[in-house]
C-alpha cells in the first residue's frame, strides 16, 4: 500500500490523495517481502481519496470501527472498506505475561472483480492516521493560498 499526494486537475479543489495497492498473495519467508499471484504481476488499483474520506477513515482507525465507500466513474466501481479484525495481537513480557493486547484493522479496496487486501498493525495504522492528518493540512493550506 502506498498514499501519495498529486495536483488534482481542479485548481480549485486542491491536491488529491491516491490510495494504491498491489495484489499479494503471500509472503516470502526469509526475505521479507510479499509474492505475487500466479500471472498476476503487476495488478494494482489506485482510489482517490477526498477529505471527507480522509477524516472518516482517521476516525475510523482512532475509535476502531468500520468504514467503507463506494466510487463509481463510467463502468467501474471501487470499494474501500476498513473492519475491525476482531483478531487482537498479543503483546507478552520475557515471563510470558500479556502486558497488552492490540487491535488489528483490515483495508481493503475492492475493483471490479479483485480484491485487495491488507491487515495494519497498531504502528501501521497510527503512520495512516498522520498521513492522512499531513493530506488535510497540505489541501487546506493550499485552498487558502489560491
Amino acid at each position: 500500500m502506498s498514499l501519495h499526494i498529486s495536483k488534482d486537475g481542479d485548481n480549485a479543489k486542491g491536491p488529491a490523495l491516491m490510495l494504491e495497492m498491489v495484489k499479494q498473495s503471500g509472503f516470502v519467508n526469509g526475505r521479507g517481502t510479499f509474492k505475487h499471484p500466479e500471472g498476476s504481476k503487476g495488478v494494482k488499483t489506485v482510489v482517490k481519496l477526498n477529505e471527507a474520506e480522509s477524516a472518516d477513515i482517521i476516525y475510523s482507525l482512532e475509535k476502531n470501527k468500520s468504514f467503507s465507500a463506494f466510487h463509481k466513474f463510467g463502468d467501474t466501481s471501487k470499494q474501500v472498506k476498513i473492519v475491525p479484525s476482531g483478531v487482537d495481537r498479543k503483546i507478552q513480557s520475557k515471563d510470558g505475561a500479556v502486558v497488552e493486547s492490540v487491535r488489528r484493522v483490515s483495508l481493503g479496496v475492492t475493483d471490479g472483480g479483485v480484491a485487495f487486501y491488507l491487515f495494519l498493525e497498531a504502528g501501521e495504522s497510527q503512520l495512516l492516521i498522520e498521513s492522512l492528518r499531513f493530506y488535510l493540512n497540505h489541501l487546506f493550506q493550499s485552498r487558502n493560498n489560491a
